[in-house]
């Protein structure tokens, strides 16, 4: 732009009068327009671009200036004393958000703590780790807040919110909680005492928290950009979980603030990227944290390992080779000579593994059996046995026995076959979890403890318990008969039972 001064206009005399110096001002009123400008310096410059020289006589001198020739060639500065420029500081309001984990119960947590670096473009970015924290039901959960003044104004957060989401138990009578003063808020918006009501809490603890500005000239340093923070607890209540993955995303967001100037001034400007107290994806003043809810699941398998037979005090124990992993279900056999029958006595040992398949320690602090019609218990065969009923019995053999992750623990049973010629065909026998612990309150993600109805079992396994089956047929004259393993395949196969174990490891 140019203007033309006017030959008539007033010199003034500088201030000092003996140096000869006149100046004539003019004035220039420009708009900065926040879209067509960046964070930085804008540089502004004038210049004389037309001038003329008179003798005393107002008579025009054809002369140049004396060192003043060529006008600037860019926005650099200063050249020439005919030309001057300006510079303009652009400020800008704009705080930004960062949530992470800093503690689960009494273990501090320094490794998610955010690192501040400038990119390429000049702003502000943040490493941190967000992948999830794992944890367990009854953890205490320590989030800490914290608010950056990216900005080159001062500026204060009057307001934070963080969100309840399911599977977390906001604790107001928790200490950390009442230090940084939440209250917390009902689906309508209101202020409410009941946590099982509340759906957000809120915090005005940092309103007089002045934030400085950031100097993008300076290293990026603890206080450059400047931060304040809260901290706020929850407990992870695993039933209130709802999310399939077990992931459970925290969110926190700046709801108002305040830019001042350096008198303390409120100045009426807008955070620069980002909206108070909505939640618009890819701000900066929000942030979202991640826990995962480990999973407690102890599950139980049963084979048989041995069939022992004595017929006239001579004693064979045969291997079955099985393992608690064949699918499908093995059938333990045992041929009796009908000649022999009271003279001979069978046993039948089984295995009992419990493999811990969660993320949990824990117990199987009590493992019931239900002894199969035919067969019966001796105690003298089974001393981590206790008979509690016509046809149960238990053990806390395992009580003590801590179960981490992908560990086992494997227990025997023995049973022994009631004599008599109609007491023979398909003998199952079943096992299950009766009792389990694990100090986090957790309760089994598949199954329930202490819930088998042998009556009706192949419809409701669950991989806390299994079967294992034995059959026992006789042998007349010098040939087997067969006609109880038939008669009892063609049962299985009427019924649609398959004899397949529900778990694998």
């Amino acid at each position: 732009k140019s203007t033309d001064i006017g030959e008539t206009d007033q010199w003034q005399q500088s201030t000092n009068g003996t140096d000869g110096l006149y100046y004539r001002d003019i004035e220039i009123t420009c708009i900065v327009l926040k879209e067509d400008t960046f964070k930085g310096t804008l540089i502004n410059i004038a210049e004389i671009e037309q001038f003329k020289a008179v003798d005393e006589n107002d008579e025009e001198i054809y002369i140049t200036d004396r060192d003043n020739y060529n006008p600037p060639a860019d926005n650099s500065t200063y050249q020439e004393d005919d030309d001057d420029y300006e510079p303009l500081k652009l400020r800008c309001f704009d705080l930004a958000l960062r949530k992470f984990i800093t503690a689960v119960n009494d273990e501090d947590v320094n490794t998610r703590i955010p690192v501040p670096k400038v990119d390429t473009d000049g702003k502000i970015k943040y490493e941190h780790d967000k992948t999830p924290v794992y944890v367990a039901n009854s953890d205490i959960v320590t989030y800490t807040i914290r608010v950056y003044n990216e900005g080159t104004v001062l500026g204060y957060v009057m307001e934070l919110s963080d969100d309840i989401p399911d599977g977390l138990e906001f604790m107001p009578e928790h200490p950390t909680n009442q230090e940084y003063k939440w209250i917390m808020i009902d689906q309508d918006g209101k202020e409410t005492s009941d946590a099982s009501k509340a759906v957000e809490i809120r915090t005005k603890y940092l309103e007089n928290t002045l934030l400085n500005p950031y100097d993008p000239t300076k290293e990026i340093s603890e206080t450059n950009p400047d931060h304040a923070e809260v901290k706020v607890v929850f407990k992870v209540v695993e039933e209130k979980i709802t999310q399939p993955d077990r992931i459970v995303i925290n969110k926190a967001q700046i709801t108002d603030d305040k830019a001042v100037d350096e008198d303390g001034n409120e100045i009426d400007v807008d955070d620069e990227d980002s909206v108070p107290d909505e939640w618009n994806e890819g701000e900066d003043d929000q942030d979202i944290e991640k826990i995962y809810v480990k999973k407690f699941d102890l599950a139980l398998l049963k084979w048989v390992t041995q069939t022992i037979v004595t017929v006239d005090g001579k004693t064979t124990v045969t291997d079955t080779g099985f393992t608690p992993y064949d699918n499908p279900e093995p059938v333990a056999k045992v041929v009796i000579d009908k000649k022999k029958l009271n003279k001979t006595t069978v046993k039948f040992v089984y295995n009992i593994i419990i493999t811990n398949e969660g993320e949990i320690p824990g117990y199987a602090t009590e493992i019931t059996d239900y002894i199969p019609e035919g067969l019966e218990f001796v105690q003298e065969d089974n001393p981590i046995w206790t008979k509690v009923g016509d046809n149960k019995i238990t053990t806390r053999a395992l009580e003590q026995t801590l179960l981490n992750p992908g560990e086992s623990a494997t227990l025997e049973v023995v049973f022994t076959w009631k004599k008599g010629a109609n007491n023979l065909g398909l003998k199952t026998n079943i096992a299950e979890i009766s009792e389990d612990y694990n100090d986090k309150g957790s309760k089994d993600i598949d199954s329930t403890p202490d819930n088998v109805k042998t009556e009706d079992y192949d419809k409701q396994q669950e991989d806390d318990d299994d079967k294992a089956l034995v059959i026992l047929e006789l042998k007349t004259g010098g040939s087997a008969s067969y006609m109880w393993l038939g008669l009892t395949v063609l049962i299985i196969l009427a019924g649609g039972i398959l004899l397949i174990k529900k778990y694998v490891l």
